[in-house]
């Protein structure tokens, strides 16, 4: 299994009444305005950025990091450490991944950028290279992908952290609170820093594996059947209470005890712990593409209808093959993808088949 960043060329299409109106294709860029909920303490909701053209979410601590479109970057929340003053003002990011009190993001010729608290290093110890494809935040450290298929960790390595898998056979690798988790290219899981909430010892067996996302005391991977397991710590249900069936096609672990799926409908499901309405506030209603929880606040991204769409509900003129093809250039030419939607497109792929 070859880890790519694409889209998977896939539309549905909904007749209603004589007019018919084009959906979006599953694992296509959306684009989008960022909802926000939980809590507020540090302005992580009540100054979510408007507008529709975000493409990508991420959640540290108190801070939302975000993806527009022109692949410049918007941060909000929480400044004690620079995370919103601090980030870069380019239009060239590609990528994103909030840690605790410091952001990543990738750029378009696959270098690194980091900014925010940097304590242990997990900021100017950055990597520097020019071939990466992912990248995570935990507490005080950084992890990253490599074109080639290998991991580079950096920052505090008091727990573990750093000590990196070897080999060039890795898919992806996420960022526990002091800990991370990657996929190998044959589906299994590997697990290293800190194992006290059973991250480590509970680590799920089988070479079936297509996603994974790690939180500071609970880890998520799904199967290629779309089940989803849950390990470590089960305070307030994070484990037991995770999704059973075989419709999620994103997910995040959530930093403290709590997680949040985008099933395939496009709607929310939130479980485990519900500091300030993290889990009891989630949003209802469908059209949601990008997810992300923080350590008491979620965000997720729902998709803006294009006005091509609005045009053929309005008129009922546009014909389905002109669609069909003028949205598949979209998804050829278009620059803004995250390694994230890369994987999440191989995951759809497996639950539909």
């Amino acid at each position: 299994m070859k880890f790519m960043l694409h889209v998977a060329p896939r539309f549905g299409v909904l007749a209603l009444s004589s007019l018919m109106l084009a959906t979006a294709p599953p694992g296509a860029q959306a684009v989008g305005s960022i909802v926000a909920w939980g809590d507020d303490a540090y302005g992580q909701v009540s100054k979510a950025p408007t507008g529709h053209d975000f493409v990508d979410v991420s959640a540290g601590a108190f801070f939302g990091l975000a993806l527009r479109s022109d692949g410049t970057l918007k941060v909000w929340g929480d400044n004690s450490a620079g995370e919103v003053s601090a980030v870069p003002q380019t239009n060239d990011f590609v990528a994103i991944g909030a840690g605790y009190h410091h952001g990543y993001a990738i750029r378009a010729d696959g270098s690194i950028a980091a900014w925010g608290m940097d304590n242990y290093g997990q900021v100017s110890q950055t990597p520097t290279s020019h071939d990466f494809v992912m990248v995570s935040g935990g507490d005080v450290h950084g992890v990253a992908l490599r074109s080639n298929g290998s991991i580079v960790s950096w920052g505090d390595g008091g727990y573990g952290q750093l000590n990196t898998p070897p080999g060039n056979n890795f898919l992806a690798v996420n960022a526990t609170g002091i800990g991370s988790v990657a996929l190998r290219s044959d589906g299994t899981l590997v697990f290293w820093g800190y194992g006290g909430d059973g991250q480590l010892s509970d680590l799920p067996a089988g070479h079936d594996f297509v996603k994974i996302d790690g939180g500071a005391h609970t880890s998520l991977a799904q199967r290629s059947d779309g089940s989803l397991v849950a390990w470590g710590q089960d305070d307030y249900g994070t484990v037991s209470l995770a999704p059973k069936g075989t419709d999620i096609v994103d997910f995040v672990a959530g930093y403290y005890h709590g997680g949040l799926a985008l099933r395939s409908n496009g709607s929310l499901l939130a479980w485990g712990r519900d500091p300030s309405g993290t889990t009891e506030l989630t949003p209802t209603g469908s059209g949601f593409e990008e997810i992300a929880r923080g350590y008491s606040m979620g965000y997720a991204i729902q998709a803006i209808p294009e006005p091509a769409t609005y045009a053929m509900m309005l008129l009922g003129l546009a014909s389905l093959p002109i669609v069909v093809r003028r949205r598949s250039r979209h998804h050829a030419t278009c620059p803004r993808l995250s390694a994230r939607r890369g994987l999440r497109s191989l995951v759809r792929q497996h639950v539909s088949s």
